[in-house]
């Protein structure tokens, strides 16, 4: 991405959302993560826990 920037084949903005939705995608996956650990620290089946909507999971401070 910081070399379409630089070459100009990709503008700021765009790499600042970019960046943003991987940032998103990321904080989605570790509660995934953090809710199957969860789980299977108390007896459940960590496959039972289902991935969170982005919106859902950006709510919560970590």
């Amino acid at each position: 991405m910081r070399a379409g920037v630089q070459d100009g084949s990709l503008s700021t903005d765009e790499e600042h959302a970019r960046l943003r939705a991987v940032e998103e995608q990321l904080d989605q996956l570790w509660d995934l993560l953090r809710r199957r650990r969860a789980a299977r620290d108390n007896g459940q089946d960590p496959e039972s826990v289902a991935q969170r909507p982005i919106p859902e999971v950006e709510q919560y401070r970590q």
